[in-house]
């Protein structure tokens, strides 16, 4: 018996020494092969790996290169040939993860995604340390989740009538659960496995799980502490949650993380910017990196701060939303396969561009977001992930227009399902539905490039806008601006009992380009102003539930965006108001300077020489009782001297009523309101003309007392001026003498006569030495 095992031991060890000296020039002749993938053409590398083939059929890594090779080939023809290569690579050698791994992502190319996903999840069952194969497993998963959620209860009618009701919502719910499980193994299996990380972070996103989305990626950033990606996403999910403090700050550690060309990337308005500021971007980038410092486009940087919704902020939340919808759109679109980032894709530029669509139609091959006003379509191209523009529409119809819904009986109870419409009729035109796909409709691509970027402040509703008065002043070689605006105290939180509020309070100040020019902020924190009870006249109301705010700015001589922000603490309420003015210098000619409404002007001293001598009232609200005294304030410039060094000039002041055009809503304060910021209706002084049987404004006297400061006045004279269908107008004429180029005055009206309603007050100025005249006016509402 020992004998007969010895002979059989020999005769083995025999066989395996004439195999390993057959299959030497094999392996040698494989080993030539794989040295020249990827240097030459994969047909030739084909040809080298079939010559080992000749020598050995059974040689399972020829057969698997010549299925890569192919699938490189990535032709239909070419991906049917790497399945033949794969089936014999797998035939011989069914335990290698590789060749079944190589095959699901081959049946996935070829569209046949449920058998690409069950060759995954087979895997992934058997080898469950296999992170990869639970990845794809679930990513295929995630996918069909995707399909589903957004498709309607679908049935149909057999030849019976009996209705057969396919419920999406229940098969999305089973994918929903198989994607959790298989990614979770995956990261179980390779804690560090990048691609399960952002696949089960979609599903928290998609799911409303901001707070899992941050616990998951801070998990990631325990084994990768500078990754980008993931502060994108924890940026993502504290954003999600509202949390924007947060966020901003770990789009700030992403951003960080980037290189520059990362970063430019990251903040490009290409996509969201139109035509024009496209051009004007390019024409003045200066975007690079020199010797570790990094400098920015500042074209980009005014982009974006001009849609910075509330500078109150220490960031910019239209900034922050694209950065949200650039991580969200590298999350959801991209393609692993062919190593594509979200946004890169078409539905990823569409999603940055615009943002979440409003409404979303699935099909089988076939995609509408419906934005409301228009409509972007995607068409797929390989069943999976290959989502491009198809066509689009710039009308707000509903996307369903093939569609129709039905009640339908199901058991005891009625279901509301979705079935393609029997007929071909256009919904809205009435036309044949095939001659409508024929006609002239725009493509998405068109669509997605004409169409403004979509953004929505997150604040507008809490934003009102604030009563103001901005009137400007020449002082030496800058501008004087003074500024009031109104706060009203229904918009905030005023504490009971000692009325305490909270508030911050900016004053932000840019070029007309929006290059920062200057910025205040205060914390405000105060008892609300007390006011005698009793009020007597509407403006009293008024005046005694807001509270004035009023600052002094210098600026240089040319256009400025000025940008006031209030928000109270309490209600979370923002009072803006935001105003572009060109403040320009005066030349060697007669000029004014606006004119500032105030509600009372006192002087500090008995004989004033300037502004610091007066203690001046500002009147955001534009509003005076009858009761009330309206004063005006104004300053003169260039002003000729005669030869004993003395100027005489003359101020006219006219009232008379405004055009419904001069009348600016947002000046002026909401009456009888329960909230300020109302909207206002504008009524001027109307009456009917009966000879026309039209309406036009009435014959109104303007009777009021105008007080004149006694400063440098020589002589006055009054008079009342009739006007043809435009009432009469009252005019003072004042005459003055004084030693300085630049002087000043300001005028008391007692309009305790004058009609309610809008006025117009024209302030005219002649030098009498030159004989020129300039004129400037004003605005204001009387009330009872």
């Amino acid at each position: 018996m020992r004998h007969i095992v010895a002979f059989m031991l020999v005769v083995l060890a025999t066989s395996q020494a004439l195999a390993l000296t057959e299959l030497a020039p094999v392996d040698s002749l494989y080993r030539r092969a794989m040295t020249q993938v990827g240097r030459v053409p994969p047909k030739v590398s084909i040809n080298a790996f079939e010559q080992v083939l000749k020598l050995y059929w059974e040689f399972a890594p020829a057969h698997y290169q010549i299925a890569k090779q192919h699938m490189e080939m990535n032709t239909p023809v070419a991906r049917q040939s790497a399945r033949n290569a794969l089936n014999e690579a797998i035939r011989i050698d069914p335990a290698n993860n590789e060749y079944q791994m190589t095959m699901g992502e081959l049946l996935s190319r070829q569209g046949f995604t449920y058998n690409a996903e069950r060759r995954f999840q087979d895997v992934a069952e058997v080898y469950t340390g296999n992170a990869e194969s639970a990845y794809w497993a679930g990513f295929f998963a995630v996918q069909e989740y995707l399909a589903l959620i957004d498709k309607k209860e679908f049935a149909t009618f057999d030849k019976y009538g009996h209705v057969h009701v396919f419920y999406w919502k229940a098969f999305a719910t089973k994918a929903l659960e198989r994607a959790r499980k298989f990614l979770k193994q995956s990261i179980e299996a390779d804690p560090e496995f990048r691609g399960a990380y952002n696949m089960l972070g979609l599903l928290h996103v998609e799911t409303e799980k901001p707070e899992a989305l941050i616990l998951l990626f801070k998990r990631f950033l325990r084994h990768s502490p500078d990754d980008k990606d993931a502060f994108m996403f924890c940026g993502l999910g504290y954003q999600l949650l509202g949390e924007m403090d947060a966020g901003h700050n770990y789009y700030r550690r992403a951003i960080e993380q980037m290189t520059v060309e990362e970063r430019s990337l990251m903040e490009s308005v290409d996509i969201i910017a139109s035509k024009e500021e496209t051009r004007r971007i390019a024409q003045t980038a200066t975007s690079g990196h020199n010797g570790g410092e990094v400098w920015t486009n500042d074209s980009v940087e005014d982009f974006w701060r001009k849609r910075d919704p509330l500078f109150l902020t220490e960031f910019n939340e239209r900034k922050m939303e694209h950065y949200g919808r650039v991580a969200y759109a590298n999350l959801r679109y991209s393609r692993p396969f062919k190593g594509i980032r979200g946004w890169q894709t078409d539905r990823g530029k569409a999603f940055i561009k615009f943002g979440r669509y409003l409404g979303r139609d699935v099909f089988i091959n076939r995609m509408v977001w419906n934005f409301g006003k228009f409509r972007i379509w995607y068409e797929n191209g390989d069943g999976l992930d290959a989502w491009r523009f198809a066509r689009g529409s710039n009308t707000g119809k509903s996307a369903r227009e093939s569609t129709k819904d039905y009640w339908v009986c199901v058991g005891k109870s009625a279901v509301k399902i979705t079935r393609m419409r029997d007929d071909l009729g256009d919904f809205y035109s009435g036309k044949s539905r095939r001659e409508r796909l024929r006609g002239t409709r725009p493509h998405a691509r068109q669509v997605f490039q004409v169409t403004p970027q979509r953004y929505l402040d997150p604040y507008r509703e809490l934003k009102y806008h604030m009563p103001r008065q901005v009137a400007a002043f020449q002082e030496d070689d800058s501008i004087r601006v003074e500024f009031a605006y109104a706060i009203p105290k229904a918009r905030v939180r005023v504490s009971e009992p000692d009325g305490f509020l909270d508030l911050e309070d900016g004053v932000f100040v840019f070029d007309e380009h929006w290059d920062e020019v200057y910025r205040k902020t205060l914390d405000v924190s105060m008892n609300w102003p007390a006011f005698k009870e009793g009020a007597e006249t509407k403006s009293d109301s008024l005046r005694r539930s807001h509270m004035v705010s009023f600052r002094t700015l210098r600026v240089a001589p040319r256009r400025h965006r000025l940008v006031v922000e209030v928000r109270d603490r309490g209600t979370g309420s923002v009072g803006t108001f935001r105003e572009l003015r060109a403040f320009g210098t005066v030349d060697s000619l007669l000029a004014m300077s606006d004119l500032l409404l105030a509600s009372r002007i006192e002087p500090k001293s008995p004989f004033p020489e300037g502004r610091e001598d007066l203690h001046v009232t500002p009147n955001p609200l534009h509003t005076y009782g009858r009761s009330e005294p309206v004063y005006i304030y104004l300053e003169i410039y260039n002003l000729r001297k005669d030869r004993f060094g003395r100027t005489k000039y003359r101020i006219s002041y006219r009232l008379t009523q405004p055009e419904p055009d001069d009348i600016m809503p947002d000046r002026f304060a909401a009456q009888d309101a329960p909230g300020a910021g109302a909207t206002m209706e504008i009524h001027t002084i109307v009456g009917e003309n009966i000879d026309s049987g039209q309406y036009a404004k009435p014959s109104v006297s303007y009777r009021v007392k105008y007080i004149l400061p006694e400063r440098n006045k020589i002589s006055e004279e009054i008079k009342a001026v009739s006007r043809l269908r435009r009432g009469a107008e009252t005019t003072v004429t004042a005459r003055y003498q004084g030693y300085k180029y630049d002087d000043f005055t300001y005028l008391q009206i007692n309009a305790s006569r004058a009609p309610v309603g809008f006025h117009k007050l024209v302030v005219n100025v002649k030098d009498l030495y030159t004989g020129l005249i300039a004129e400037r006016h004003v605005i204001f509402r009387v009330v009872e």
